[in-house]
């Protein structure tokens, strides 16, 4: 009985240990579930949260590529091929390869003047003995006649074990508005630099301009007390009269100049009716009196009898005055002559013709400039063709000149009829 029921009471023990067993063993299993569960998640949130972290890193690249107008590129440098990964230029007429393009057919495409620069520089990406590149060169653009300016920064992407290139990446833009900021500050610099070497010029040259006159006015002045013969008097008396109107010409070409380049100048300008032909036949005539020079001829070859003009009398005068005074200040034999004729297009065409030493052909788009002079020994301080422009534009005209060393010259203004 004893022995029955010790083994009654063992085997109840057994079977409680099983169940306990079992049941931690479940527990176990439970708890295991869920820490795997509750890692899944961790893990599955943390590659969501990476996904959408790359998503939006490549939404914001996208949005920098756009705002930056640029396209990227790779080199593969095993196959020598280019390949561009997005192009986000803004402009049509840039070259965008076909995939896997080669890398010569690439270079076909820069300036001769700059393709070296570019290859040299990605090859030397490709051999590994540079790790950056930066271009700047032309680009023809493909179906039209032209070319772009390009702006291209590159490294290495990807290395093998050895540490030898194997990507290339990059980046290009098209760069024509700054190209053309950067020659129009040149422009500028030039521009500034020649204006102040002209306006120092200016200066020796008026200095010289008017020291010669004065000279002359206060040397006979002071010994005009001193002569008592009435014809030598009145020699002197001349000579002053002559450099006094020389000095007052000078003046008076600084306050025209002035004059004629302000804004606000053309409209106090007093436009009338008046005969070209009578006004440019008065001016001839003027000029013949003054030349003293038998060696040269001075006519007016105006087939018109009467040509009929609306517009500023006063400053298309001044014009062909200067054209006169300077043809007679640089002709010492020959002839001097003025012309005039109907336009096509409802203009008037006059004309000032010389024999005289000419003007190189260089100097012809800086001769009308202010205070230019091509003979600094010739009298005058710069500013007379100067200011037969400045009068020409404000009548909506042009002015021009033909010229050719020891052949003379032509010194023309075309203006409108009827202004």
């Amino acid at each position: 009985m004893i022995l029955h029921n010790f083994i009654y009471i063992q085997v109840q023990s057994d079977s409680m240990l099983l169940v306990f067993i079992g049941t931690a063993v479940l527990l176990l299993l439970c708890i295991a579930a869920l820490f795997f569960q509750w890692h899944d998640r961790k893990v599955t949130k943390e590659e969501t949260s990476h996904l959408a972290s790359m998503h939006k890193h490549g939404v914001e690249h996208e949005l920098v590529l756009k705002a930056m107008k640029l396209a990227t590129w790779r080199l593969d440098v095993a196959s020598m091929s280019f390949t561009y990964d997005s192009d986000f230029r803004a402009r049509t007429d840039v070259l965008v390869p076909p995939p896997a393009c080669p890398f010569e057919v690439m270079m076909q495409t820069v300036n001769a003047n700059d393709v070296d620069r570019v290859r040299e520089g990605l090859l030397a990406l490709c051999n590994g003995t540079s790790t950056e590149y930066h271009e700047q060169y032309r680009v023809k653009a493909p179906h039209v006649d032209k070319e772009y300016w390009a702006d291209s920064y590159a490294t290495v992407s990807e290395m093998d074990d050895n540490g030898k290139p194997l990507v290339i990446v990059g980046t290009s833009s098209c760069i024509d508005d700054v190209k053309r900021l950067e020659q129009e500050l040149i422009d500028a610099r030039v521009k500034a630099e020649e204006s102040d070497r002209l306006k120092t010029s200016f200066i020796d040259n008026i200095s010289h301009e008017v020291r010669t006159p004065l000279n002359a006015i206060v040397g006979f002045s002071d010994i005009l007390p001193t002569i008592t013969d009435p014809q030598e008097r009145d020699g002197l008396i001349s000579i002053i009269k002559e450099n006094n109107q020389k000095l007052l010409n000078i003046f008076e070409d600084m306050m025209t100049i002035s004059k004629a380049e302000a804004s606000a100048d053309k409209t106090k300008m007093n436009i009338t009716d008046f005969d070209a032909v009578a006004m440019l036949r008065g001016v001839v005539d003027d000029y013949a009196k003054k030349n003293v020079n038998p060696m040269v001829d001075i006519s007016c070859d105006v087939a018109e009898q009467t040509l009929k003009l609306h517009t500023d009398f006063g400053r298309l005068r001044e014009i062909v005055a200067n054209y006169m005074s300077n043809a007679l200040k640089f002709t010492t034999q020959g002839h001097v002559s003025v012309n005039m004729e109907k336009r096509d297009n409802g203009h008037v065409r006059i004309s000032v013709s010389d024999t005289g030493k000419g003007i190189p052909e260089e100097a012809h788009d800086r001769i009308f400039d202010r205070f230019f002079k091509l003979d600094e020994f010739v009298q005058g301080a710069g500013l007379g063709l100067s200011v037969c422009r400045s009068y020409a534009f404000s009548l909506s005209g042009t002015v021009g000149v033909r010229s050719r060393v020891g052949e003379g010259s032509t010194f023309w203004v075309e203006i409108p009829a009827v202004l």
